[in-house]
């Protein structure tokens, strides 16, 4: 008794010593330069400080396996260095190794020591290690205590919402049954998210049950049961509420009958979020046999099981659950049902069923935003039956009725292309010149494109000096765009030593943009931002990770916050992460690489695992920038990453796939696990890269479409449109993702080429295509 008040006294006194927050004011931005040595806003905001702190080998394993889990490694390592260390700063980050690694390794009386120490002598740490000496009183079942540490954890620190968690647990340890269950109730409400929401779950129910409230430990346990189907959650949840049955009110045993339609879909709901498609088909059936959609059930049960069928690809099967919908269900439901019911009908080749549903979407809903896609849609299907003149007259009602909708750049674009495909180039040139602005060309995939097809056509009137001039034009309003890529092409062939001139040119003279990243001075002093860098300077990314999250959480639209971030895990290493800056692209393709931005250009397109696709590229005879733009655009240099389609690793291989190209290596085969591997996942992917080069004669258009499409459909697209040269082929590619992927990674290759190969900065997409 007498110590467990002495241990509070000191926990309180711990509290008084942690720093407050500074107010700040209106924000000041200043430079963050890689300038070895220049000033960069608060002192310690310098690129330069970013280096690791420790060259020792051994310490650096320590810090890798810390970072994963495997704790004891530091607390070997660093618990010299605790009362050792020349600095304070490096007594203050072995507090907090050691005491963090001691206290997962369950050995909480020696971690608490250390914990203490770390929360009166390292404020920077203050947060994480009062968390961990909750934890560890927790588990000494200390409750006291572990109330009073978990009081002094921040509510905005990393670990605060599990700090008040935690709280709730120990207060329910002290039979304060009825507080415990407000603070559940109030944490349910503020982080409905939350991943550990079912273990909270349990606790709430544990809770109520002891103050006898068994009808909310009912309900409670029925979420359980709905939000985890098939889990040992659902399982236990079951056995609990089977105890309690008989006691309950009347009207919470209807409420959570398990026969109960609503219950099959919310259920059927969890189980779409999770991609289990067949399942939330086999579990509304019933629902939709009895209810059809004459109620709101059935209507969501319904269109629950054509979104399931849709995610399958089973087109003919969903089409016929999207039609039941239509005027039986409320207005949207039935206009999301006619758009997609169009697209299913479509995709199974029932191009004329497909066509009257969209009709039926801009005729009956004609103020709708689904309105001009489905006009769009109709005038596609109308030009792959041939009929050119009816899709023309679809396109310039289109035009007319929606100036301003999401797809009048492709309707502008399509009444081009009748008159390039047709030969008629001199109408291809006037259409051009009577648009002239006015594309609605907004995104990376249309910016440039009536330009660089007006280049085209002028071409093949052999108005040379005209079509330079166009390409050129391109080339300056729209950097690094997939037009600019294909009009640098043009430039090549027609005169070679314009477009070199213009290369350099760009590269020396493109339009400046900021080059350094700013930051704004309070930002810097932010807690989250210094322990952010603090931890990666000690190698610790999953840690500096959440602190950055935390700090982007707060200020999300500072664009600044979000380089200066990605500039520090470019630095140490963490390209998955430091490549995928919001907006990035977008904010880039403003200017060409030049010295000013190329900075922010060299984090947005990162090198990783140099070596492995260094040695893969050579082996197999390919670009390794290649490599790079599909390894980047595919799983954004995850190797860990497995897609909803069971496609794995960097390349995103699919495992039959895999095991074909395993066996023309000699490897024989792989497993899933063996995918997630970068190693054997480039050796894999590259010799997969391979196949497709030599079956379509290293055209890297086609290598890029196959990749993402599949042999069969480019095979089936060459039989059929073979003739075209590659520029137009690409535009009429049937699959929009697959058409969109080819500009995207053909606009990365472009880009890994303009960084990194002083000598071709161009990238060559040959006019002609392969027979085959």
């Amino acid at each position: 008794m007498f110590r467990s008040a002495l241990l509070l006294l000191a926990v309180s006194l711990i509290l008084a010593v942690l720093p407050t927050r500074d107010a700040t004011g209106e924000p000041q931005l200043r430079r963050l330069s890689r300038e070895p040595g220049a000033a960069a806003g608060p002192p310690g905001v310098r690129l330069e400080a970013l280096t690791p702190l420790h060259d020792d080998a051994s310490l650096r394993r320590a810090l890798a396996d810390f970072d994963r889990g495997r704790t004891q490694r530091a607390v070997d390592a660093f618990t010299p260095r605790i009362d050792d260390a020349p600095e304070r700063a490096e007594r203050q980050r072995a507090l907090f190794l050691v005491g963090w690694g001691l206290a997962e390794a369950e050995r909480h009386e020696e971690a608490l020591e250390i914990l203490t120490r770390c929360v009166e002598d390292a404020p920077l740490f203050a947060d994480y290690c009062a968390w961990r000496a909750a934890e560890a009183t927790e588990a000494l079942e200390r409750f006291a205590e572990a109330e009073a540490w978990a009081r002094m954890v921040r509510p905005d620190a990393v670990f605060g919402p599990r700090a008040r968690y935690l709280r709730g647990r120990v207060t329910a340890a002290l039979q304060r049954h009825e507080e415990a269950v407000r603070i559940f109730l109030d944490f349910l409400g503020d982080h409905p998210n939350a991943f550990y929401r079912t273990e909270l779950e349990f606790d709430l129910i544990s809770s109520l049950l002891a103050i006898e409230d068994i009808d909310e430990a009912a309900l409670a346990l029925h979420r359980v049961i709905v939000n985890n189907p098939g889990t040992p959650h659902e399982t236990r949840a079951q056995r609990i509420l089977g105890g309690i049955q008989a006691g309950l009110s009347s009207d919470v045993t209807s409420r959570i009958a398990p026969s109960s339609h609503e219950d099959r879909i919310r259920r059927a709901e969890v189980l779409y979020g999770r991609h289990r498609s067949e399942q939330v088909i086999e579990l509304l059936m019933p629902v939709h046999g009895s209810e059809g959609t004459r109620t709101g059930a059935g209507c969501r049960a319904t269109w629950l099981i054509a979104r399931s069928w849709s995610k399958l690809r089973r087109h003919a099967n969903a089409a016929p659950f999207y039609d039941e919908i239509v005027g039986q269900c409320d207005e949207e439901l039935t206009l999301r049902a006619l758009y997609n019911g169009g697209r299913a009908w479509w995709n199974a080749g029932e191009r004329d069923r497909a066509f009257d549903t969209f009709q039926r979407i801009w005729t009956e809903h004609p103020e709708h935003s689904f309105s001009d896609d489905a006009k769009l849609f109709a005038a596609r299907i109308r030009r792959s039956q041939g009929r050119e003149d009816e899709a023309v007259r679809i396109l310039e009602a289109q035009i007319a009725a929606y100036p301003d909708g999401d797809m009048f750049k492709d309707a502008v674009w399509l009444l081009m292309a009748r008159h390039m495909l047709a030969g008629e180039y001199r109408q291809a040139v006037r259409f051009a010149e009577g648009v002239a602005s006015h594309t609605g060309e907004d995104d990376l995939y249309s910016r440039g494109r009536i330009a660089y097809f007006q280049g085209r056509a002028l071409e093949r009137l052999s108005l040379h000096r005209e079509a330079r001039s166009t390409y050129t034009q391109v080339l300056r309003d729209h950097p690094m765009g997939y037009y600019s890529l294909l009009a640098l092409n043009r430039l090549k062939r027609l005169e070679p030593e314009h477009a070199r001139g213009l290369v350099a040119e760009l590269r020396r003279d493109s339009p400046r943009t900021e080059g350094f990243i700013q930051l704004a001075p309070a930002l810097a002093h932010d807690d989250a931002f210094r322990l952010g860098r603090e931890f990666l300077r000690m190698e610790l990314p999953t840690f500096a990770q959440r602190e950055f999250n935390r700090l982007q959480s707060a200020h999300p639209n500072d664009t600044e916050l979000g380089w200066a971030i990605s500039l520090f895990f470019h630095h140490a290493g963490i390209h998955h992460i430091s490549h995928n800056v919001p907006g990035s692209r977008t904010g880039l393709n403003l200017a060409y690489p030049a010295a000013s931005n190329r900075e922010r250009w060299e984090v947005a397109y990162p090198r990783p695992w140099w070596d492995e696709v260094q040695d893969a590229a050579r082996e197999r005879g390919l670009d390794p920038h290649l490599i790079y733009a599909i390894m980047r655009e595919e799983s954004g240099f995850r190797a860990q990453v497995e897609s909803w389609a069971n496609a794995l690793g960097l390349l995103q291989l699919m495992l039959p796939t895999a095991n074909d190209m395993a066996r023309l290596t000699g490897r024989g085969s792989v497993t899933r696990q063996q995918l997630l591997d970068p190693a054997i996942n480039i050796e894999l992917g590259t010799m997969f890269m391979r196949t497709l080069a030599d079956r379509y004669d290293d055209h890297p258009g086609l290598v890029i479409a196959g990749y993402n499409g599949g042999t069969g459909n480019v095979g089936n697209w060459l039989r059929e449109r073979g003739d075209m040269d590659f520029d137009l082929w690409v535009e009429e590619i049937p699959f929009g993702q697959t058409r969109n992927y080819v500009k995207r990674v053909s606009m990365t290759y472009w880009v890994y080429r303009w960084l990194y190969d002083e000598h071709e900065p161009w990238l060559d997409m040959p006019d002609r295509l392969p027979s085959r």
